[in-house]
């Protein structure tokens, strides 16, 4: 009769956790450099675009910037909301700082879409025919995504360790009522 090897299991299940949360950290971490690519700039802007700080993580998306991507329909680890946020945002004129220039042209400019000050050397007056700069302040609900290095439930994240757990026990206790 075979027994059962508690330490193996706890290892397997401790490398399966470790893969799945080093996924998840992964997630986000690409934002800026998918936004570099999207807009075609030169650098990756800093997770402070969006972020309070470099650490990024959920519940840290304090910038404007930040907040109207959100409202565009941004998501953690979405490359496609990216994206989709992005061409919305290009496509309203938004402005999240309110300084008149649309924050895709700040960013294409290598300015900060959240500063008033930080004006690109664009032109305001962009004549007759330029579309109207639409100044947004979307209401965006929490929590907060972006460079984001938690978890999340479905993606590999608390609930599938919490199933995987929950299997690993009950098998435990089935063998040893035999």
């Amino acid at each position: 009769m075979r027994t059962f090897r508690w330490r193996e299991t706890c290892a397997v299940l401790g490398l399966l956790l470790v893969t799945f949360a080093a996924a998840d950290a992964r997630a986000s971490d690409i934002f800026p450099h998918q936004i570099a690519t999207t807009l075609g700039l030169a650098t990756d802007p800093p997770c402070t675009i969006c972020h309070r700080d470099l650490n990024g993580g959920t519940g840290t998306v304090v910038k404007p910037f930040g907040k109207t991507m959100q409202g565009f329909g941004l998501r953690a680890g979405d490359l496609a909301s990216l994206v989709s946020a992005l061409q919305e945002s290009e496509r309203t004129h938004a402005d999240s700082d309110g300084d008149g220039v649309s924050d895709i042209d700040e960013l294409k400019e290598g300015k900060d879409p959240n500063d008033p000050n930080d004006e690109p050397a664009l032109s305001r007056d962009g004549g007759a025919d330029a579309a109207p700069i639409i100044v947004t302040t979307p209401i965006i609900p929490e929590p907060e995504y972006g460079c984001s290095v938690g978890g999340r439930a479905g993606r590999g994240g608390p609930g599938l360790l919490s199933t995987i757990i929950a299997l690993g026990m009950g098998w435990r206790r089935r063998r040893r009522r035999r």
